[in-house]
């Protein structure tokens, strides 16, 4: 089951301040450090880690789930999860004691179940308070982000009218114009007077 981060914020802050102290404590986070390197984890898989781990402490998760949620959250093998939840167990948790364990489960569980807190079945993104999130070396970063997606360029096609004609084409159809233009074929030159033969009668 998936909660809201309002129900994990509100869970969250009002955990004994034992169980804070580790969960905040320069300790705890160089040992996450030092275990997602241990096992080989991204970046990503880290802040999971805090996470899973975080939820586990104030009460979200479950004494018996813990395994399956590191498992399934981080994509383990069973020898790898079953090696990691012994090092957090030996790490973190055995910083807070058992019955301040049982005590933060059962009040969460409580809180969960009261009506007045709403209960997200979506998968939502879910803060983690920066003060228990892995340390981040440098050269690293937090979120592995893919680039802006840019629109792909158009391909720059010269508009074509039904004027626009290819110029080796238009030449060529002036060539065909000059030749196919008809030649005028000059009039002989009249022997009378003016061009008019005065004994010709005139025809209306």
């Amino acid at each position: 089951m998936e909660y809201s981060k309002e129900i994990v914020r509100e869970i969250y802050k009002a955990a004994p301040e034992e169980i804070l102290d580790v969960l905040t404590s320069d300790e705890t986070i160089e040992k996450i450090s030092i275990l997602a390197k241990k096992y080989s984890l991204s970046t990503e898989q880290g802040f999971i880690l805090s996470y899973e781990i975080t939820l586990y402490m104030i009460g979200l998760i479950p004494d018996s789930s813990f395994e399956v949620e590191l498992k399934n959250s981080l994509n383990l093998t069973d020898s790898t999860e079953k090696s990691l939840k012994a090092s957090i167990e030996q790490d973190i948790i055995s910083k807070v004691s058992k019955d301040t364990l049982d005590s933060q489960r059962k009040l969460a569980q409580e809180k969960v179940s009261s009506p007045s807190i709403d209960i997200d079945n979506e998968s939502k993104d879910l803060e983690i308070p920066p003060e228990i999130l892995p340390m981040v070396e440098e050269g690293e970063t937090a979120h592995d982000t893919l680039p802006e997606s840019a629109e792909p360029k158009k391909p720059e096609i010269e508009a074509k009218t039904e004027n626009s004609i290819p110029n080796n084409i238009e030449n060529r159809i002036e060539e065909n114009k000059t030749e196919a233009a008809p030649q005028e074929t000059p009039k002989p030159k009249s022997a009378y007077p003016g061009g008019v033969d005065p004994y010709r009668e005139p025809i209306d």
